[in-house]
């Protein structure tokens, strides 16, 4: 749970993605030992063929040609093992740049979403990461190891003929002009194309996750009619992308393949003048084909490219703009004290929903939250929870921050786990004894057993297979699992039965005898009535706040809104 008075500014994670690069870093550079070696043996092609036609074949010796050939197959098999070995290093540093930032992404996107920045398709970290993991497995990657040698090759022209080094460099101007082009006339196409995408997909995603109300309300054709206009939208923009895009994949293939073919007449035209023998125009070849090769690879893999180029900037600003979670102690049991708010101002960003709370629960007491609807309980639940960080003010336990309260929130969405981690609040070898007692708090020990797997039975989004209703008594257990010092609880008699009414009433009885300072926000009188002490909130402010008779007693004397819902 947050304790401090706002944000930090992130300016320490600046950088964080480099340091993540920095582990992978032996991997790069054994990568670029291989291209060495890879590109050195390239020669072994134009070497042979020099040598067949300058020793090899004026002399009919059938064992040069033998011994030059075998020579060849071994240097080639030794480059195809670099190649691989190469390839994989790659792999293996963009698994360890992914395994570096992949909780810190994990937990940025937490926040954004507790912090009502989520919507945005650049607040994404964890799609940026793998944009940027991807990129080191991919054909481009290994552009910025060969593009140096492309320098080499060109060289290696200049020296056979001054018009062939001007050729190769002619040809590679004007590859990287093609690539230019490319990324002027399409980057932002292709950041609207996917921007599109999002926007259907996100469509499609509020109505699956909302099935009552896209079924029940007849959401379900005008949100398809919706999504099928924003998915055409998208269609549209990423086909013009492709088709510019396979125009300068053609037109950069074609001018390799002329360039190509124009090096080999030039070499023959020397050859004829007896400047270079017959076997060099292999060479003039594979020169070219070598020192374009790279610039050809960025061209076709520039898009693969540009999303990870976009996602190493998204990322710095995010990671910069989002610290690290605090408070994250599933199941730590902190010591019975009191809970304590000053002050306490609260909610999304710049938009405080409470203001200048000031409260505090004592082990093992209860204190309710009334008010009508709108008037800040949620918030203010929200905020001691440590869902909203404070804006002003602090929430503490004791004389210490506050560690990890048992949380029941209005909105509840269960976990494709088992039942007995998705109460034990995910623990990976959740303790036995701890989840059967908070499930036999919130009443639902026997409706578990009563299932196949028992403990172990996956749960779907709404909580099945349990009887339906049940979802929110599971939220319970989980809010009870582990004792935990402090328990807020966010009307948690809504959609309940008799029995579940029940179930909510000891499980607070149960919290109050092991010390949990207890905050409920109800409105059933059963509830209110277990309260030792009430607040009644308006508009975000305290409005009354004593003993439980002394609150109802003066909303009795002066009715308003509030008391009529309270």
């Amino acid at each position: 749970m947050t304790t401090g008075g706002g944000m930090d500014d992130g300016t320490g994670s600046r950088g964080e993605v480099w340091q993540a690069v920095r582990p992978a870093l032996p991997l790069l550079v054994a990568a670029g030992w291989l291209s060495v070696i890879g590109n050195l043996l390239m020669l072994t092609g134009p070497v042979y063929m020099i040598e067949v036609y300058d020793r090899a074949l004026p002399a009919g010796s059938v064992e040069t040609l033998v011994a030059l050939t075998g020579l060849m197959l071994f240097l080639y098999m030794v480059m195809t093992i670099a190649d691989i070995a190469r390839a994989q290093l790659l792999v293996r540093a963009g698994a360890r740049v992914e395994a570096g930032l992949a909780a810190r992404c994990f937990d940025a996107g937490m926040t954004q979403a507790r912090l009502g920045l989520g919507a945005a398709p650049a607040a994404r970290p964890l799609d940026d990461l793998e944009a940027l993991a991807a990129v080191f497995s991919a054909p481009v990657a290994t552009v910025v190891f060969d593009l140096p040698f492309t320098l080499l090759f060109a060289l290696m022209l200049f020296w056979i003929d001054p018009a062939l080094g001007m050729l190769a460099t002619f040809g590679a101007a004007l590859l990287i002009a093609v690539t230019v082009q490319r990324r002027a006339m399409l980057g932002r196409a292709e950041i609207e194309a996917e921007a599109l995408r999002l926007r259907a997909r996100a469509g499609h995603d509020a109505l699956a996750a909302d099935p009552d109300s896209a079924w029940g309300a007849g959401l379900i054709a005008p949100g398809r009619a919706e999504w099928s206009r924003d998915l055409a939208r998208a269609r549209i923009a990423r086909a013009r992308v492709d088709d510019a895009a396979a125009v300068f994949g053609s037109l950069s293939r074609t001018l390799r393949l002329g360039l190509q073919a124009a090096a080999l007449g030039l070499g023959a035209w020397l050859a004829i003048r007896s400047e270079i023998s017959p076997g060099v125009i292999f060479a003039i070849a594979l020169f070219l084909g070598r020192s374009l090769a790279p610039v050809e690879t960025l061209v076709q893999g520039w898009p693969t490219a540009a999303r990870a180029l976009r996602g190493w900037e998204r990322l710095g600003r995010t990671l910069a703009a989002t610290p690290d979670l605090e408070g994250a102690r599933p199941g730590v049991r902190d010591a019975p004290a009191s809970l304590v708010a000053a002050d306490l101002w609260t909610g999304p960003p710049g938009m405080p929903l409470v203001r200048g709370v000031d409260l505090q629960v004592a082990p093992g007491e209860v204190l309710g939250l009334i008010g009508p609807s709108g008037s800040g309980k949620s918030a203010l639940l929200r905020g001691l929870a440590g869902v909203w960080p404070p804006q002003h003010g602090s929430v503490r336990l004791g004389n210490g921050p506050t560690g990890s309260a048992g949380y029941l929130p209005q909105t509840l969405r269960a976990h494709p786990v088992s039942i007995a981690r998705f109460i034990a609040r995910l623990a990976e070898e959740p303790e036995i004894g701890a989840v059967t007692e908070a499930a036999l708090a919130a009443g639902l020990h026997d409706a578990i057993q009563r299932l196949p797997g028992g403990y172990d039975t996956i749960l779907g989004a709404a909580g099945e297979p349990l009887p339906g209703g049940q979802l929110r008594r599971l939220g319970l257990a989980r809010a009870l699992c582990g004792q935990p010092a402090v328990l807020l609880l966010d009307e948690p008699e809504a959609h309940a039965d008799g029995a579940g009414i029940s179930a909510i009433l000891s499980a607070i009885q149960t919290a109050r005898w092991w010390g949990a300072a207890t905050v409920v926000a109800a409105h059933r009188p059963e509830i209110i009535a277990l309260c030792d002490r009430l607040i009644c909130l308006e508009a975000g402010r305290v409005r009354l706040a004593g003993l439980r008779a002394e609150v109802l007693e003066a909303l009795a004397r002066a009715p308003s809104a509030s008391a009529r819902s309270a």
